[in-house]
C-alpha cells in the first residue's frame, strides 16, 4: 500500500518497473477451475494495474521538473503466444500486454512513456522443476474423476514429463538478459516500446 501522505512532498518518480508475477495453476483447461484463472490474474494482472495506478500520479509529475516518466512491465513472451496447456498464465498476461498498450497512447499526453519486457523462459523459481511438480500434482488430484478418467493418467504423466523437458531445453540461465533489458528501458535516451528478451522469445 501507497501512504499518499508520504507522497506531497516528492517532485516525482523517474521510473515504475512491475515484476511481479506467478505460474499458478496451469494446464489443459479442462482440468481447470474459473478460481484457477482468476488466482493467478489476481498477481499477473490485477497486481500489476494496482501498481501502476497507485504510482502514475508521480511519475506523471517528472514532468514539471523537466523528466519524462517511464512505467515499466514485465509480460512474457506468452503475452504474445499461446502455448498449450498454460491457460490462466498465457490469458493474464495477454491481458496485462493490452493494458500496456492501453496506458501506452494514454499517458502520452502527459510524457509518459510505457515499455513491455517479454522474457522467453529463464532459470527462476517459477520455472523450477520442484515448484512445476508441485503446482501439478496439486492440480491434478482436485481436478474432477470424469477428467481423469477421459484423458487416462499415462496422459497427465506423459504431459508432465514432456514440460519439464521442455523446460530444461528452452530455459535460459542468463538472466542478466533479462536485468539489462530493465536497465535499458529505464536510463536509454530511446528506450524501446517492446523488449523480447531470450532467443525463444525473439524467434516466436
Amino acid at each position: 500500500m501507497v501512504d499518499e501522505s508520504r507522497t506531497s512532498t516528492i517532485l516525482g518518480l523517474h521510473g515504475v518497473v512491475n515484476n511481479a508475477g506467478v505460474l499458478g495453476n496451469t494446464f489443459f483447461d479442462d482440468f481447470l477451475t474459473i478460481e484457477d484463472y482468476k488466482q493467478t490474474a489476481d498477481v499477473n494482472l490485477w497486481g500489476a494495474i494496482r501498481i501502476v495506478q497507485a504510482f502514475k500520479p508521480l511519475v506523471k509529475r517528472t514532468r514539471s521538473v523537466r523528466f519524462l516518466g517511464r512505467i515499466v512491465i514485465a509480460t512474457s513472451v506468452c503475452g504474445r503466444f499461446a502455448f498449450m496447456g498454460t491457460g490462466p498464465y498465457t490469458v493474464s498476461k495477454f491481458a496485462l500486454t493490452g493494458y500496456c498498450d492501453t496506458i501506452r497512447t494514454e499517458l502520452r499526453l502527459f510524457g509518459v512513456s510505457v515499455h513491455v519486457l517479454e522474457p522467453g523462459f529463464f532459470t527462476t523459481h517459477l520455472t523450477s522443476r520442484k515448484n512445476v511438480e508441485s503446482q501439478l500434482d496439486t492440480m491434478y488430484g482436485s481436478c474432477p474423476e470424469e477428467v481423469k478418467l477421459e484423458y487416462g493418467k499415462e496422459f497427465f504423466y506423459k504431459m508432465r514429463k514432456k514440460t519439464f523437458w521442455l523446460l530444461g531445453l528452452l530455459s535460459s540461465k542468463q538472466i542478466n538478459h533479462v536485468t539489462e533489458a530493465y536497465y535499458h528501458a529505464l536510463t536509454a535516451v530511446y528506450p524501446r516500446a517492446r523488449y523480447h528478451v531470450g532467443w525463444d522469445s525473439i524467434l516466436v
